[in-house]
């Protein structure tokens, strides 16, 4: 088959449309395109208030304050933390028509400048880092200042936290799970017996609430409520735990006066010693040796009835 020549017009053509795609290529490779999406930036740390009024305006911030999240400094050079590489700061420096070295850590010129810095609300601010250069570089800068959270669970872990930095994506996952959790919870409630809520109570947190044959209905339905809705998870955690019923038994033989709790120690009323905390004592109560233990006691606890 005859190979036919391209004419060099066609050529030059191709050429040219094959470079402009590799300027663009080019382009599209910056090294600040790697950050998107937006984040919420919010104060996380509790002041003194919260000892007087937990629901109070200022329990976080003042409603009618703002905390300017500035970038922090190195303290063994004392220049500004940027969080920037080189490469991302002169990429930056050009999309903002910023002069060359705008964004260097010795241009105290752009990092003292209060202008540059989000302005932090009650319920916070979004950085929208698609639509924003500036959203970028305090977002890099944010992420190396030891005062910032990157996220809840590093905010509970350190109290020392003063405000949380977390993807408004990330964020809206956490809430669909705490309510996802907290439906779960209810579910779970709306689901128990009568007995099954006077045997959580038992058990919750070790017997923190004292519930005999007279507690009223109002009171149970209530306390359980109230834990619910403020820690589904723990409720969740209580009740789906395998050793729920021989925990609701061992506090059935402490009310009774079958087994005596001596610190930490718990023991048969004129017998040997089961365990040395509440759990290993539910652990043994579950395990095979101590079944006629467990027999005799379960007896004596019907007789009691």
């Amino acid at each position: 088959m005859e190979k036919k020549d391209v004419p060099v017009q066609e050529k030059v053509e191709v050429q040219s449309v094959q470079s402009v795609q590799s300027v663009q290529s080019v382009q599209k490779k910056r090294e600040i395109d790697k950050y998107t999406g937006k984040f919420l930036l919010k104060p996380c740390k509790k002041t003194w208030i919260e000892q007087i009024d937990p629901k109070h305006d200022g329990v976080y911030l003042f409603s009618e304050t703002k905390d300017y999240a500035a970038p922090c400094l190195d303290e063994e050079t004392g220049l500004v933390r940027t969080g920037l590489t080189d490469q991302e700061a002169r990429e930056l420096e050009e999309e903002m028509g910023l002069a060359k070295m705008s964004l260097s850590p010795y241009n105290k010129a752009f990092w003292a400048d209060f202008k540059n810095y989000p302005k932090v609300p009650q319920g916070g601010v979004i950085l929208d880092l698609d639509n924003s250069a500036l959203a970028k570089i305090q977002y890099l800068y944010l992420k190396v200042n030891p005062r910032i959270a990157l996220g809840y669970s590093d905010a509970l872990e350190d109290p020392r936290k003063e405000l949380v930095l977390t993807s408004t994506e990330k964020e809206a996952k956490t809430q669909s799970s705490k309510i996802k959790i907290k439906l779960s919870a209810f579910d779970k409630f709306n689901k128990m017996s009568e007995q099954d809520q006077v045997d959580f109570l038992k058990v919750y947190q070790e017997g923190k609430f004292k519930v005999n044959k007279s507690a009223s209905r109002d009171f149970i339905m209530s306390t359980i409520g109230k834990i619910v809705d403020e820690q589904p998870q723990e409720f969740l955690d209580t009740v789906d735990n395998p050793w729920f019923k021989t925990m609701s038994f061992l506090q059935d033989c402490l009310t009774g006066g079958l087994i005596r709790k001596s610190g930490g120690t718990y023991s048969v009323i004129g017998g040997d010693k089961i365990g040395n905390s509440f759990l290993d004592t539910v652990e043994k109560l579950n395990s095979p040796e101590y079944n006629e233990i467990k027999i005799s006691l379960k007896s004596k606890l019907d007789n009691l009835k």
